[in-house]
C-alpha cells in the first residue's frame, strides 16, 4: 500500500508540469516577411514566439511571456508608449523597446533596432496574440558625422 501512495504522488506530480511541446503549441510565432528579411541586418531576430500579452490599463504596463528565454529576452522591459480606450470593451495599445544601440567612438558606426508592437486589447487587458502587429525599426549609418541614417521598417507576419 505504502509503495501504492508513492507511485501516485510520483505520477500526480509528473503530469502537473507542461513541457516544452505545450509551450511550442501555445505561442504565437510571427517571422520577417521577405521583402523584410532581405534588408535586415543579421541581428534583427527572424522569429519572434509569445505565449501570453497582458496590459495593465490602470498602470499602463506590459507583460508579453515566452516559456523560452531567447524570446523572454525580446520582451523584457518592453515599454507601453500609448494606450487608448478603442471601444467600451477594448483598448489600442502601443509598445516598445531599444533591442541594439551601438555607436562607435566619434564618427563610427551606428545600428539601432527598435522593436515596436501595437494591437489591441480587452477590457482586462488580454491581448489575442494572433492578432498583433510587430515591427523593428532598423536605424543605420556607417558614418553619423558624415553621412544620413538609412532608417528602414520590418515587418512581421503571424505563421
Amino acid at each position: 500500500m505504502k509503495y501504492l501512495f508513492m507511485f501516485a504522488a510520483l505520477v500526480s506530480t509528473s503530469v502537473s508540469f507542461a513541457g516544452p511541446e505545450e509551450h511550442i503549441s501555445a505561442q504565437a510565432c510571427y517571422v520577417l516577411d521577405a521583402a523584410s528579411k532581405a534588408q535586415a541586418i543579421n541581428l534583427v531576430p527572424e522569429v519572434i514566439c509569445f505565449e501570453t500579452l497582458n496590459i495593465d490599463p490602470a498602470n499602463s504596463e506590459i507583460q508579453v511571456y515566452s516559456y523560452f528565454k531567447s524570446y523572454q529576452d525580446t520582451f523584457s522591459n518592453l515599454k507601453i508608449t500609448s494606450l487608448i480606450r478603442n471601444t467600451e470593451d477594448t483598448y489600442k495599445y502601443k509598445a516598445e523597446k531599444v533591442l541594439i544601440y551601438e555607436e562607435g567612438p566619434a564618427c563610427g558606426k551606428l545600428t539601432n533596432l527598435v522593436l515596436k508592437m501595437n494591437g489591441i486589447v480587452d477590457f482586462m487587458g488580454f491581448g489575442d496574440i494572433t492578432s498583433q502587429t510587430l515591427k523593428v525599426e532598423q536605424t543605420l549609418s556607417n558614418d553619423v558625422c558624415h553621412s544620413y541614417e538609412e532608417t528602414v521598417l520590418l515587418n512581421y507576419i503571424h505563421y
